[in-house]
């Protein structure tokens, strides 16, 4: 049996984002208590998404797919009457979705308008609130980040579940300090709520239960003979010993860009800023550049294309070798489409192999920039490589931006938002900054 308060996961598919024209085709909501498994609230529930029941000649490829056509789709009852009648019993409940909060409680409203609607929370904007990372945000995108495989269906009640599962058991792996200073922060945020918007207090609250009572939806159907159950009271023992200062907590943490540099680049030799003595000589450097523009060709042409040499790139890369070669000057010009990134990276990268200084490359733009480091820079290293370079010789890279493109801990310190003195934005906003500065492996 699921508790009233036990945590219902739901899916409803739809043909649109509008509640008022698109048609919903599939719904289904169960619980997962630990010590019971899957119970079902209602029956996984097919209806037809078309007004009259009448639907087109042709399906949408969307429901052809799930051999929603012709006579199947014409059997099926019509969605407002079946839906409204299943979604009744989710009155009053704390249900959890893929996604799509705000579009749930608009037909919500429309289907079921004289019945209490049930707390809301979907797992897009949980996970945009509990792990800020960069990159996609979509279920599909947050399943196969934090589950290891992408998911079988659009956001199944069974997948909801594994993905809500995952990312509270993500979040008590954290370090100590950064867990004591978020169940700070959750909890001043939810005490600001209550006084100021009774909606955003809701969110919270059933995103606390989550948190603090995994074992009311951990009772999965993918289980396997080592699992065990998260243990509940993990959020309030946190905030039992959680400093009344999240600032002072903050002073206690390691970001993670720290250890990432302790670990792979504190005990590495430092390159020299200046060529003060020759380098070692790197046999065959002329042939390597020749083997290299030799190469580029066949980075650009398509399947069964012949490689089409380039000559103003290959003679953009030569001046800029001879450059380096006599310590000279070189102002360089080259219109769009002659390859001026890999022309001149080259070159520099060879130079840094042999001379054992550092080389640095600067852009116009920062979109430049990242183009560079993360599309040209790795075809430039791959094509010295098979060009004869070494791999010993091959130079260490990184990725340089000025101070004001990355978050500050000193000064999210600062900002530490006193108790009643700040708007829940401002003060969740600050929440995530912690988070994000914490775990990104840049705090860019």
């Amino acid at each position: 049996m699921i508790a009233s308060t036990d945590p219902v996961f739901c899916a409803f598919w739809t043909t649109g984002p509008d509640p008022a024209r698109d048609g919903v085709f599939f719904s289904e909501a169960a619980g997962f208590p630990a010590e019971e498994g899957r119970r079902d609230l209602f029956a996984p529930l097919w209806t037809s998404p078309f007004e009259g029941g009448k639907p087109p000649r042709h399906a949408p490829r969307r429901l052809a797919d799930l051999g929603l056509h012709g006579e199947r789709l014409r059997a099926l009852p019509h969605w407002r009457d079946a839906v409204a009648s299943a979604w009744g019993e989710l009155e009053a409940r704390p249900v959890v979705l893929p996604r799509g909060r705000a579009e749930f409680l608009a037909r919500w409203a429309l289907l079921c308008p004289d019945r209490q609607p049930p707390a809301v929370v979907d797992l897009e904007g949980l996970a945009a609130f509990l792990h800020p990372q960069r990159g996609g945000g979509s279920f599909a995108e947050l399943f196969a980040r934090w589950c290891g495989r992408p998911p079988e269906t659009e956001g199944s009640a069974a997948e909801t579940r594994r993905l809500c599962e995952a990312l509270v058991r993500a979040h008590f792996e954290r370090q100590a300090p950064l867990r004591l200073l978020f169940a700070r922060g959750f909890e001043d945020l939810q005490t600001d709520a209550g006084t100021e918007e009774a909606g955003a207090w809701e969110w919270l609250q059933l995103f606390r239960r989550l948190l603090d009572h995994p074992s009311r939806y951990a009772g999965g159907e993918d289980q396997d003979l080592f699992f065990s159950a998260p243990q509940d009271g993990a959020f309030e023992a946190d905030l039992e010993i959680a400093p009344l200062d999240p600032d002072r907590v903050l002073k206690q943490l390691q970001p993670r860009f720290a250890e990432d540099y302790q670990r792979d680049f504190a005990h590495a030799e430092k390159v020299p800023i200046r060529v003060e003595t020759p380098g070692e000589p790197l046999p065959d450097s002329r042939a390597i550049l020749a083997r290299y523009f030799d190469l580029l060709p066949r980075q650009f042409a398509g399947a069964g294309e012949d490689p089409q040499e380039r000559p103003s790139q290959r003679a953009l890369g030569e001046a800029v070798a001879n450059a380096f070669d006599e310590g000279k000057l070189l102002l360089a010009d080259a219109p769009t489409g002659t390859g001026k990134t890999l022309a001149y990276l080259g070159p520099l990268l060879l130079w840094c192999a042999q001379s054992g200084a550092r080389g640095a490359l600067s852009t116009y733009t920062r979109a430049l920039q990242e183009q560079a480091y993360f599309r040209e820079l790795p075809r430039a290293l791959a094509l010295l490589r098979e060009a004869g370079l070494p791999p010993e010789r091959v130079p260490r890279v990184a990725l340089l931006k000025g101070r004001n493109n990355h978050l500050c801990g000193r000064a999210l310190a600062d900002l530490a938002p006193e108790p009643g003195a700040a708007s829940l934005i401002a003060r969740a906003t600050w929440l995530r900054l912690v988070l994000f500065w914490s775990e990104d492996h840049a705090a860019d």
